[in-house]
């Protein structure tokens, strides 16, 4: 049985619901999630190269990064210490 590819729509809904549930409770399942939702995004057809591409690569790496560290609040306290990043897109 093959598996739908969601819409590409539904993804992005998802990741802004999780962001925002991550904001308010900093849950490590919902960092966890949103991982995965950045990476079915970075793989989904509709989204094989420009902006949105390289962001969810980014995005991904770096969520990844502040999970491995076992801290909650190294996702929002990372972001503090470290200059934005304006070649995202």
């Amino acid at each position: 049985m093959k598996s739908e590819i969601p819409d590409q729509e539904l993804i992005v809904s998802s990741l802004l619901y999780l962001l925002t549930r991550y904001a308010q409770y900093g849950e490590k399942t919902t960092a966890k999630a949103i991982c995965e939702h950045l990476e079915i995004l970075h793989n989904h057809p509709e989204t094989t190269d420009g902006c949105l591409f390289n962001t969810c690569q980014r995005l991904r790496l770096s969520w990844q990064r502040a999970m491995s560290s076992g801290a909650k609040s190294a996702v929002c306290d990372g972001a503090k210490s470290v200059p934005t990043d304006y070649s995202i897109h």
